[in-house]
């Protein structure tokens, strides 16, 4: 899905939020290059993530 949205929008940092914490889906999301926050989400722990994410792209 991130795929298609990029194509259609343009890359975008992408942060999946999952309630399912296989190795499998780790694995699937590491290998998209796609950070992975599992659920329940944590407020402190998103406002990082999205501030790390939102440094990164301003470089």
């Amino acid at each position: 899905m991130a795929q298609r949205l990029g194509e259609r929008h343009g890359a975008h940092a992408t942060l999946i939020l999952s309630a399912d914490a296989t190795d499998a889906v780790r694995r699937e999301v590491a290998d998209l290059g796609l950070g992975l926050l599992q659920k329940p989400v944590r407020p402190l722990a998103l406002k990082s993530t999205l501030d790390r994410l939102c440094a990164m792209r301003a470089h």
